[in-house]
């Protein structure tokens, strides 16, 4: 601005009108902008420009990622904040210093026009200048300054925002009432700020394209990655991730103390060198690997899920990693113990349903100076995160985040032959399991259905606590700000039992008090026991006296029974146990005792699930796990994945299902009083054999004594001796009569379904399932009919299913249909099949409409849609009609293949209707699938026959129908172990507490 220029501010012709008016009124004398406020003027309007340049980039980029949904910002956004924030605060002073001096040498000016506006314009930059204050979040010492309350940051934000928008429209006013602007200079200034900005927003939000995993068969799925193969995991930018930038835990604390304390109790804590059980197994996994291939690659497998640090920093192929001496620097080794850290789970971008780590990580985006050495530094990137949180929110919690999915990327496993050396097998799977559940509301094959569904693992597994952090806000009408529990607790307390044995102390010991306790919440009602009644003779198909509790119930001296006990899942959203199920110790206790009157001592009598004195659990009792074979019929018991061939037996219970097992017990001849027997359902994480082989035997014993037992279910019953006694039979379990009959008949459905000499046991399913008939519930009926498909018998299914159609108590409209439709196939009636497939499809029932069930998201409907569908084309009387009915059947089969790509029915199936709709190609793909993912029957059989040869208890176990023997241990019992009734029918000792 020239002096001339300056000078005609105070010569206008409106000046001209006042020039009577005395020099008191006018202020100062002399130009309105001196020599010394040019140099001001020239900074203030410097510095806006530069903010002004940075506020585009900065809407720029916010605009896109709004207008896109994915979030743009990176790097050069995070120093285009701290740009932002120091332009601001450097423009304080000038500002000040230039709008009072300025306002004050010109606030008597004759051209009143500019005085007004230029008064409006130095309040509407006082305006952006606190609102930018008043934005900013300062942790000063400790002490926290800033406005958290989101309705009240909103409009302040907003004012911020509009505030440079009116000071740019007022200046160009207040030039237009004074001296003339320079148009082309301040347009010609603008323009080549715009297209800088534009083009630093172009630059700067570049995608990378995103990381593939490899071609070929959906089956044989790897990285795409050289470095991290079999593992499935990606990183976006396709490379590997320096190392600081997947540690760091220490970063997140100050913030958020709660959650990574609760972090620290958790298994995900100790996944990997510092949980000495799985560094025993992957350094097993590790040199097996190079003994049998000369390559570590394969190993990666584990690293994935176990070690994301330790891979995708590159650094797996280190030799200390397989070094047993090396353990105790390995454990505490940053790298080795960084396990499942915060940056890895929240740095995770994508998931897919493949499992085996199945996620692309995104290395974050870091405020500055995140890796200063600085403490001032270091403290400016905190200040940072707090003036900017959003973007900080917005990179660490993604929606995928909220999904079951997250968790399925890990929490589901296969074997690859590039690990086994033979081919692709399943291994624990929680995320389908739980989508296939009623619990999920998309299952059609459950038994039960909840009132409110689980619509994500997080309900459970982090449940919402009350908290005073950073991320805790209300949720509900309570007004109690919560944030998510970071434990994951589930029932593992033997990691956290393990550490406060090996290095006890105060410290120890409070963390295992709170793993425990965490753990006996989570369990709450997850199982129910019910000791539910007899079978005369000591036979499957003796005459059945029970439910106990309900119709009478007594034993004869002399005679011998069977006790029928029910283990049923109640709240738990996948099978039990699952996840490690070959290691995890879940079993049955049973006690029995005989008292001569109900004040009178028990004698014991017979038991079955106790635990001997060097704290291994009886091996004729029966267990709720995974039996597990390599490929010459050994036992799988050092958490060796490598060997792993085929299951001898596998007894874990699905979601909302039941478990029956039968136990013989001999009454004595001079019995009297009555019979008490009392069941309990005991957990403990990790059994003896691996124990002692990851420890040493003496060690191992030691530790393993030390391990926590978790009683999930505990049920007694007392029954009289005699039918002409005066006793009655009483349990403790409370539970529905139509349930405990409902139960029942699932436990028999369950053991009858594998055919051959169980299949009896289908028939008293159905006996069980008219009892729930006849107290009115249309699941009696309904349930029959499931049982009689299974049977074979689809006329008396049909009409058990109209049956249970014409009962207004209906509750499972959707199960109707199901069952429905497979009569209706057997039948020969495909149109009506169709119908009813189509209306679950839908799920558009009341009830499911009401609790949010969706049963489109099972992958079993559209296999038997597209079944039916072919079976419709064949009957087509035209080729068009037959083109069409294939085309349907593919639609619906490549539906099935989107929710599930590892089910060998669904490929068998596509690869019929490729062939079927003349494409070789596509039907060639789809049996090389088949191929690769279908089970080895032959080659399980022999593995299977070895291993019940060798041993006797696996043999009993593997039984079709296991009888469990509660008399042979009994002169081997302490008398401390049942000594009276109070001892053998007490409630649960504690946690650990149990008499060896």
């Amino acid at each position: 601005m020239s002096n001339s220029q300056i000078q005609n501010q105070d010569t206008t012709r409106s000046g001209e009108s006042h020039a009577g008016t005395s020099r008191k009124r006018r202020g100062p004398s002399g130009p309105v902008v001196t020599r010394g406020l040019r140099i001001w003027l020239r900074i203030v309007l410097v510095l806006f420009g530069l903010l002004a340049l940075d506020s585009i980039y900065l809407t720029a980029v916010d605009l896109a990622a709004w207008w896109t949904g994915d979030s743009r910002e990176d790097g050069s956004y995070l120093w285009a904040i701290l740009v932002h924030l120091g332009l601001g605060l450097l423009l304080l002073i000038p500002f000040v210093v230039y709008g009072a001096m300025h306002a004050w040498r010109g606030r008597y000016r004759p051209n009143r026009r500019a005085v007004a506006v230029g008064w409006a314009l130095l309040w509407i930059g006082v305006a952006l200048l606190i609102t930018g204050l008043l934005l900013v979040r300062v942790d000063f010492a400790g002490i926290r300054f800033g406005i958290d309350h989101p309705p009240t940051r909103q409009v302040i934000f907003w004012v911020h925002a509009v505030s440079p928008l009116l000071a740019i429209w007022l200046f160009v006013l207040h030039r237009l009432v004074g001296p003339k602007l320079r148009w082309k200079q301040s347009i010609g200034w603008s323009g080549a700020g715009l297209v800088t900005a534009v083009l630093a927003v172009m630059v700067t939000t570049v995608e990378p394209p995103p990381a593939t995993r490899s071609g070929g068969l959906v089956a044989l799925a790897t990285s795409s990655n050289d470095a991290f193969g079999p593992s499935l995991v990606e990183t976006a930018s396709g490379g590997t991730i320096p190392l600081e930038h997947l540690l760091g835990n220490e970063h997140c604390i100050s913030c958020h103390e709660d959650a990574h304390a609760q972090w620290g109790d958790s298994a995900h804590a100790a996944s990997s060198f510092n949980n000495p059980l799985y560094a025993f197994s992957v350094r097993n996994t590790r040199q097996a690997m190079l003994d049998r291939f000369h390559d570590l690659e394969p190993s990666r497998f584990c690293a994935g899920c176990h070690d994301p640090a330790i891979l995708m920093s590159g650094s797996w192929e280190q030799e200390r990693w397989t070094d047993p001496s090396l353990a105790q620097e390995t454990a505490t080794d940053p790298l080795g113990s960084a396990s499942i850290g915060c940056i890895v789970c929240h740095g995770i971008e994508d998931v897919s349903t493949l499992g085996n780590a199945s996620y692309t990580f995104r290395d974050p985006p870091r405020y500055p100076f995140a890796f200063s050495d600085s403490p001032f530094l270091q403290w400016v990137n905190r200040q940072l995160i707090l003036a900017k949180p959003d973007f900080h929110k917005r990179t660490f919690l993604k929606p995928v985040h909220e999904s079951a999915e997250f968790c399925g990327a890990c929490h589901k496993v296969f074997l690859p032959e590039a690990l086994n050396g033979y081919k692709w097998l399943p291994g624990q799977n929680h995320y389908d399991t739980w989508r296939l559940s009623g619990v999920s509301g998309r299952g059609i094959g459950s038994w039960y259905w909840p009132p409110a569904i689980s619509p994500d693992c997080n309900g459970c597994h982090m449940p919402l606590v009350p908290g005073e952090g950073i991320a805790a806000r209300i949720r509900d009408d309570s007004g109690v700000p919560t944030e998510h529990h970071h434990g994951f607790h589930a029932a593992n307390t033997g990691l956290a039992a393990i550490a406060a044995a090996l290095e006890p102390g105060p410290e120890s010991q409070a963390r295992l008090d709170r793993v425990v306790d965490a753990c006996v919440r989570m369990n709450e009602d997850a199982l129910r026991m019910d000791l539910i009644g007899l079978r005369a003779e000591g036979r499957v198909n003796g005459e059945f006296r029970g439910p106990v509790g309900m119709n009478e119930v007594w034993v004869e001296p002399g005679e011998t029974v069977l006790l029928e006990t029910l283990t049923r899942t109640l709240g738990l959203g996948h099978p039990l146990t699952q996840g490690t199920a070959d290691s995890n110790e879940i079993w049955i206790e049973i006690q029995v005792g005989l008292r001569p009157d109900p004040i009178a001592d028990a004698s014991p009598l017979g038991r079955s699930g106790l635990i001997g004195e060097d704290g291994v659990v009886d091996p004729w009792s029966k267990f709720l796990n995974v039996w597990l074979l390599d490929r010459d019929g050994n036992r799988i018991e050092q958490r060796n994945p490598e060997d792993i061939f085929v299951p001898l037996f596998n007894h874990q219970i699905p979601p909302g299902a039941a478990d029956l097992t039968h136990y013989r017990i001999r009454i004595p001849d001079d019995a009297s009083g009555e019979l008490v027997i009392r069941g309990r359902v005991r957990y403990r994480k990790f059994d003896t054999r691996l124990m002692r082989h990851a420890f040493g035997v003496e060690e191992g014993e030691r530790l393993s004594k030390a391990l926590p037992v978790l009683d999930m279910a505990e049920t007694t019953i007392t029954i009289p001796v005699g039918r002409a006694s005066e006793l009655v039979a009483s349990t403790t379990l409370e539970a529905p009569d139509w349930q405990r009959w409902n139960d029942y008949g699932i436990g028999l459905v369950r053991a009858g379904s594998g055919g051959g000499v169980a299949k009896g046991q289908l028939a008293q399913a159905i006996e069980a399932f008219a009892e729930v008939e006849k107290l009115g519930l249309a699941d009696g009926a309904l349930n029959q009919g499931r049982a009689m498909i299974i049977e074979g018998r689809i006329d008396d299914a049909s009409k058990a299913l109209a049956r249970a159609a014409e009962n207004p108590e209906l509750k499972w409209p959707w199960a109707l249909d199901w069952y429905a439709a497979a009569v209706a196939r057997e039948l020969g009636d495909l149109e009506e099949a169709v119908r009813r497939i189509e209306r679950i499809i839908a799920s558009r029932y009341a009830t499911a409409v009401e609790r949010g069930y969706d049963f489109s998201r099972d992958e079993r409907v559209w296999n038997e849609l597209a079944t039916v569908r072919f079976q419709i084309a064949r009957r087509a009387a035209t080729d068009e009609a037959y083109e069409a009915e294939i085309g349907r059947a593919l639609e619906a089969v490549n539906r099935s293949l989107e929710l599930n790509s590892q089910r060998a029915r669904t490929w068998f199936l596509a690869s019929r209707l490729f062939e079927a709709a003349g494409d070789d190609e596509g039907a060639a793909r789809a049996l090389a699938e088949f191929e690769v993912i279908r089970p080895d029957d032959n080659a399980r059989d022999r593995a299977i026959r070895l291993a019940r040869s060798r041993s006797e208890i696996a043999d009993h176990a593997a039984e079709p129908i296991a009888i469990y023997d509660l008399n042979d241990d009994a002169s081997t019992a302490s008398e401390t172990d049942v000594a009276s009734d109070r001892t053998v029918m007490s409630g649960p000792p504690s946690l650990g507490g149990e008499s060896r």
